[in-house]
């Protein structure tokens, strides 16, 4: 019979395997980036993308790394990347 240490297991999973799914797990909120100036449709947007990073591995689920990609200009540099 073979033994699990469960914990150990678990540890192996790759992180975007184990934590980021929804909206509501990133580290940032609308709030944060209505201090930072969006507003509306960009807001939602980019909240959306950002987890596609998140969950995609391009960057971390890291409130300050987050803000930073959320100045509109590299907001948008991202999305005409994804676009292409």
């Amino acid at each position: 019979m073979v033994k699990f240490n469960y914990f150990e297991l678990y540890n192996l999973i790759p992180t975007s395997f184990n934590s980021t799914s929804a909206l509501s797990d990133l580290s940032v909120d609308g709030y944060d980036l209505i201090r930072l100036g969006l507003a509306g449709k960009e807001i939602r947007d980019a909240l959306k993308l950002l987890l596609e990073l998140v969950i995609d591995d391009r960057i971390h689920n890291n409130k300050e790394e987050m803000l930073e990609m959320n100045s509109r200009k590299k907001l948008k540099i991202a999305r005409e990347w994804e676009l292409s």
